[in-house]
Formats: C-alpha cells, structure tokens, sequence
C-alpha cells in the first residue's frame, strides 16, 4: 500500500485551460484509504485514495468559457488551491524538434513581441525524460518540473513556433474563446542527418552551415582517429538501443 502527500498530477496547476463542453478530470496522488475532495463552482467531486495511492474525479462538461474558476482539492490533512483555470479548446502538439522548435528561435520573433495582442492564450511544456547509461546501467534523467503558462511577451520565446502560429490563427474565429497548447516532443537529430548529399550541396545556405563545416573537421584526420570514433558512436547507439 503506497501513501503519499496530497498531490494533484504535474499538468494540473494555475492558468490551465480545461476542455470546454467536455468531461474532464483531475488526478493525482494521497495518502492510501484517504478521501480527497475536489470542487470546481457549486460541483464537488470525492474519490478515495486507492492502494497503490492514486486517486481521479470526473467532472462532467462545463460550458462557460468566459468566467475563471478556482479548483480545490482536499483531504483531512492538506489542502491544494489552484487559480485563474478557464474552460476552452484545447490543442496536443506532439512531434520531434520540427514541433519542438520554439518562437526564441524564429527569424519573426521580435516582430511577434512587438505586435503581440493575444491574451487568451496558455501553454503547457510536457517535461522530457531521457536516458542515459551508468556504471552498467540505463538510468533515468527527469526534466525540470513545469506548469502552465499564460502566454504574453515575457515568455513568448519558450512556446512551441508551430503552435503558435496555430493558436494565432484559431484566435481569429473567437479571439475571447481560451486556447490551452499542451506541447509534447522528443527532440531528435538534425534534418540534416536524414538529407542526401545531393540535396545539401544544392543549397547555397546548406552547403556554407553544413555540409563545409563537416568536410573541414575531416581535413587531416588520421585513419586511426576516425576508426576510433565511428567505434565509440556504434557503442553509443548500442546503449541508447538497450
């Protein structure tokens, strides 16, 4: 039997945005046999707390996108309060680096932060675990802890560029209407990686980033040195597979 601190799940926090006109439910973790109480307006939810210490309510649709509400959360011993949580669309942008590429790196940037009206808008940054091979083994290695964040200048440059020009154009359908991005990805290798030569040396920008860099680290590289390396990636690509 696990028991644990009242907890509600790490994408359950101030300023997020709930699917509107849908069920939806909150979750987290508590002390084994416990009753936690979860009320949002006038509807409270109870679950108990199972054996293995998690706990979920169910909510049924809300359809007031326009108002903020406050969701409490409680047992006998603690109390969790979280605020300014809206009722509206909310979108999964799940993909690798393409998706993962945030607005800090886009050439339209600065425009952006000077023109930027949006203030609807809320985003959440799945953490990314990865691994990572030690004294024999493959450990784990969490991210930084997040939450949600309403989206204005400040901040602008950690959003996903995909997803914002996304929400920038959802917003012209109802720009009072909440939008929640839930941005998932798995940065991956370089587009590069995975074009053909024949496609990097057609390209004037390409060939001067790339594909000339490379050729300049193989300059005057012993035969030995380089046998060595392709040996040390192989082994790396063996423990990443395991």
């Amino acid at each position: 039997m696990e028991s644990f601190e009242l907890h509600v799940d790490q994408i359950f926090s101030d300023n997020m945005i709930l699917p509107a006109g849908k069920s939806f439910q909150i979750s987290g973790v508590g002390r084994a046999g416990s009753t936690v109480k979860v009320k949002i307006a006038s509807d409270i939810k109870r679950a108990i707390v199972k054996r293995d210490g998690r706990w979920t309510c169910r909510f049924d649709p809300v359809i007031d996108t326009r108002s903020s509400f406050e969701v409490q959360i409680a047992d006998d011993r603690e109390q969790i309060l979280l605020k300014k949580v809206r009722f509206g669309r909310v979108i999964l942008m799940a993909g690798q680096s393409n998706v993962g590429f945030r607005m800090a790196q886009d050439q339209d940037f600065e425009t952006e932060v000077n023109h930027f009206t949006l203030n609807n808008i809320a985003y959440y940054n799945v953490p990314q675990p990865a691994f990572y091979f030690q004294n024999g083994q493959v450990e784990v290695y969490q991210s930084k802890t997040t939450h949600w964040h309403q989206l204005k200048t400040t901040n602008l440059g950690h959003i996903s560029a995909m997803a914002f020009y996304a929400v920038k154009r959802m917003t012209e359908e109802d720009p009072q209407l909440p939008i929640g991005v839930v941005c998932c990805t798995r940065d991956g290798a370089l587009a590069a990686t995975w074009l053909s030569k024949l496609t990097l040396t057609s390209q004037p920008q390409l060939m001067d980033e790339i594909v000339r860099p490379f050729e300049k680290q193989l300059q005057n590289k012993p035969n030995r040195e380089f046998e060595e390396e392709v040996k040390l990636y192989r082994q790396k690509v063996q423990r990443h597979n395991r």
